[in-house]
């Protein structure tokens, strides 16, 4: 599971912005997400520690292999109708 969040700024208030602060966003931007990404990792982690010892816990790796080239067609046939097919490539780059 891939958790998704986002800056959302309309064009004409960015395109606004003095070139100076437009850099400082993409920056800080791209760390907040580095920074997401890991902590997510890390609570997740903390998450599954606490259960197994606490509950007895059991988690099992499956491999996603062959669900992931059942469902890639239709992957690819929502994309195209969104116009997200760049964006599904660059999920799929991730891997």
């Amino acid at each position: 599971l891939y958790m998704l969040s986002h800056f959302t700024m309309s064009q004409m208030t960015y395109d606004r912005l003095p070139e100076a602060y437009r850099t400082i966003i993409q920056t800080v931007a791209a760390e907040a997400a580095t920074l997401g990404v890991a902590k997510g990792r890390e609570y997740d982690e903390a998450l599954l520690t606490r259960m197994q010892a606490e509950h007895g816990f059991a988690a099992n790796s499956v491999n996603t292999a062959p669900f992931v080239r059942i469902v890639a067609p239709l992957h690819d046939e929502l994309a195209a109708e969104v116009n997200g097919s760049d964006i599904l490539a660059m999920i799929r780059d991730l891997d």
